[in-house]
């Protein structure tokens, strides 16, 4: 489908709407993806102990998810430089369509701290948990670190869509467990996703991460 034909879909109110009859115009690889990123949220929630559409009620409305495509040029010294250094999505979930002729996206094994090759696969797409999960399950599960290599043979398009909650949200652990206490104290999604931004454009010295706000110290993202 050539881009300018991609219609405008108001995923606020696809997530109030799980039953959804709409226009054959609306029936795209878009929407179906989105619907399995909906899926997967629910299945978290069932994982700690909530009612499958518990996380629903953060992303109803207005929410600040977003679709990117990011080109990564050629690099005459891909030994010098980055696509992308290393980093954990800021948001809840990330579906993302690679590049099949590219490979050079690498996630962190936590237990070896080695980085492992995420080969493309045509027709599939890579999934990966974000900050908030991490947050919200408090550390039962973690966001992986990742990267992207640079290539002096080929630039690399990919296209990832972040599902993000509505402006307004806190968030906070879900604390499931008797006598748990939270690792992380609540915060404000609007800020965090503005530093994130800024984070991006400026150079602060760090990006806005989830450690600013745990309760114990910082966590050491690569070894959590």
């Amino acid at each position: 489908m050539d881009a300018g034909q991609v219609p405008v879909i108001d995923i606020g109110t696809l997530m109030e709407l799980p039953n959804i009859d709409v226009d054959a115009a609306l029936r795209n690889p878009n929407a179906e993806a989105l619907h399995q990123i909906i899926e997967n949220v629910r299945k978290a929630a069932i994982a700690l102990g909530e009612e499958p559409a518990f996380f629903d009620q953060f992303f109803r409305g207005i929410n600040s998810s977003v679709m990117r495509l990011n080109h990564y040029p050629v690099a005459p010294e891909p030994e010098k430089t980055m696509g992308v250094y290393h980093h954990t999505d800021s948001g809840a979930l990330t579906i993302l369509l690679q590049d099949d002729q590219v490979a050079s996206l690498q996630v962190l094994h936590r237990e070896s701290q080695t980085w492992v090759n995420v080969p493309p696969r045509k027709g599939t797409y890579t999934i990966n948990i974000g900050d908030l999960v991490q947050v919200w399950s408090n550390d039962r599960f973690v966001a992986p670190l990742h990267r992207v290599l640079a290539s002096n043979e080929a630039g690399r398009f990919s296209a990832p869509f972040f599902y993000l909650p509505a402006y307004d949200v806190e968030v906070e652990p879900i604390v499931v467990k008797e006598k748990e206490v939270p690792n992380y104290c609540p915060f404000s999604w609007r800020q965090f996703l503005l530093g994130r931004v800024q984070g991006n454009y400026a150079d602060l010295g760090k990006e806005n991460q989830i450690g600013d706000f745990k309760i114990h110290g910082q966590i050491d993202v690569a070894n959590a």
